[in-house]
């Protein structure tokens, strides 16, 4: 059966090309502008509608589970009634990305994360307060390739070559770079200064520190 893209042309080649390899530049929507012959504002101004409307949840990177960070997957079983207000409770949890709906009576799931199981435990804490359900934590056991992307077409997008992960390459400070992509970059022009900002550390290092650890497999798109 053939699904049919509910946004138009341009919101599919954002959200269909860029689900994987976000530029590593300082202005990395102005690389995506000039790839569909589009200008910078653009870019920035569907992107902050895609986002208002909850197509997309956040703009940023997945760390390989448990390298420099700690994640586990995680469920609620919620009412039909409610799958609305618990999924919006859930994503609006910073650490939490990847929220969906499966046909079964435990039907939210998500993946928490967090820099140490800790951060892991409390952001499961606060999402079981906020819901009023459960949440089974489903702690990873043997790690598979789960790099998927979904064409808004219904297509499965090619998956990239598995990669091993090189652990030594994680440098002390990592671990918040790596927390401020999960938890999603800023939809500004240079949103990567704005993590640096944030972290109190250089631009340039911060995309250093990027590029190294995506290139290591730590940061698995």
């Amino acid at each position: 059966m053939t699904m049919h893209c509910r946004f138009d042309p341009i919101d599919c080649a954002l959200l269909d090309r860029w689900q994987r390899d976000l530029p590593l530049v300082p202005r990395p929507f102005a690389a995506i502008a000039a790839a569909l012959d589009l200008g910078e504002g653009e870019v920035l101004m569907r992107l902050e509608r895609l986002a208002a409307t909850g197509a997309i949840s956040r703009i940023g990177g997945t760390c390989r589970p448990n390298t420099a960070a700690a994640s586990t997957l995680a469920a609620v079983s919620a009412p039909a009634h409610r799958v609305d207000e618990v999924a919006g409770a859930i994503s609006a949890e910073p650490g939490v990305n990847h929220c969906y709906l499966r046909e079964h009576a435990i039907n939210i799931w998500f993946v928490a994360t967090g820099p140490d199981r800790a951060h892991v435990d409390a952001t499961l804490a606060r999402t079981a307060r906020a819901t009023g359900f459960e949440v089974l934590d489903l702690r990873l056991v043997r790690p598979f390739n789960v790099d998927l992307g979904f064409g808004l077409e219904g297509a499965s997008l090619p998956l990239p070559l598995p990669r091993d992960t090189d652990t030594a390459a994680i440098e002390p400070g990592d671990g918040a770079i790596i927390q401020a992509l999960c938890e999603g970059l800023p939809i500004l022009p240079r949103p990567y200064a704005a993590v640096a900002a944030a972290l109190g550390r250089p631009e340039t290092e911060v995309l250093e520190r990027i590029r190294a650890l995506s290139a290591a497999g730590v940061i698995g798109r």
